[in-house]
């Protein structure tokens, strides 16, 4: 039981861990261009 916990837990914790970050930079990226949209008009 722990083996397999052992196996799972690095594969979900990657997972939400690459996401969560892949979300931030998104919203960044997304933040920045309007925020430049809104300085050019």
């Amino acid at each position: 039981m722990f083996i397999v916990g052992w196996g799972i837990l690095p594969a979900q914790y990657m997972q939400v861990k690459y996401g969560t970050a892949y979300r931030l930079i998104f919203l960044t990226e997304l933040y920045f261009i309007i925020s430049n949209n809104i300085q050019v008009i």
